[in-house]
């Protein structure tokens, strides 16, 4: 188990990013490219994502993925699989959410969670008759 665990260690992580196609989705994959990262860029339209792998050959992926569409994730998985070797489970992002490596910080986005959901939340709680 040791010989894994170390092995692993020196892999670079793979990043997986939903919604590259614009907004903070293809912000975050142009920041993590930047850097070195090695990420699977995806977008309900893959051709819109085409910028990014002639950019960043080398650390750029991409796959077509709608994660409204259960057939599509399927597929998108199948394909990741192969390509990745090691997807970090703390560096997926979907939809706009973040995960933080350190604790402060993963505090400090789940606060940030609850705050958006809670007080930025259109319910108005008189409505619901309570």
């Amino acid at each position: 188990m040791r010989s894994i665990r170390m092995e692993t260690q020196h892999m670079q992580a793979t990043w997986l990013i939903t919604g590259c196609s614009s907004g903070f989705g293809r912000n975050l994959a142009e920041t993590a490219l930047e850097q070195g990262k090695q990420v699977i860029v995806t977008a309900r339209t893959p051709e819109t994502l085409e910028d990014l792998v002639r950019r960043f050959p080398k650390t750029a992926i991409a796959v077509h993925l709608d994660v409204t569409n259960d057939t599509s994730v399927a597929a998108a998985v199948k394909k990741c699989k192969p390509l990745s070797g090691c997807i970090d489970c703390r560096k997926c992002v979907e939809r706009g959410v973040c995960v933080f490596d350190d604790r402060v910080n993963e505090f400090l986005g789940i606060a940030a969670n609850y705050d958006g959901y809670v007080f930025g939340s259109p319910v108005h709680w008189g409505a619901a008759g309570a």
